[in-house]
């Protein structure tokens, strides 16, 4: 039997197993339920998932990064927040897109956007869909 148990907004959780041999429950927070899933996709699709990103927040559990990294995992921090980890999660889908289209000139400039996209600071998602955009017509 399992449960898992939402905060508010849904975006932290525990987990919630019941093991009946030995009449207890297991609670396992979101970190180390992430840890675990990432364990089983590198274990059954290593060629898939080694070397990818596995991304925490600074109030996330450290050791779960370390281990991740153990993995085979690339790891790193990011703010606090869904919009945090959403927006590095898919600033490095435009870099693997955009390393994809080789070299040259316009790609250079591009990656020079990307590079400026990826500091907090200057966080915009309009820039960012600009970005998209012109990734989608190079990749035409």
């Amino acid at each position: 039997m399992a449960a898992a148990v939402f905060d508010a907004d849904g975006d932290r959780f525990y987990v919630v197993l019941y093991d009946p041999f030995q009449d207890q429950a297991l609670i396992l927070s979101g970190d180390e339920s992430a840890y675990h899933q990432a364990r089983y996709l590198i274990r059954r699709f290593p060629d898939r998932y080694q070397g990818s990103w596995y991304l925490n927040t600074v109030e996330s559990d450290l050791n779960v990064s370390r281990a991740a990294a153990r993995l085979g995992y690339r790891t790193d921090l990011t703010g606090v927040g869904d919009k945090w980890l959403l927006w590095r999660a898919y600033l490095f889908q435009l870099s693997a897109r955009l390393n994809s289209l080789g070299g040259g000139k316009e790609t250079a400039e591009l990656k020079r956007v990307l590079m400026d996209l990826s500091d907090p600071t200057q966080a915009e998602a309009f820039a960012l869909g600009e970005l998209f955009d012109t990734l989608e017509g190079l990749g035409k």
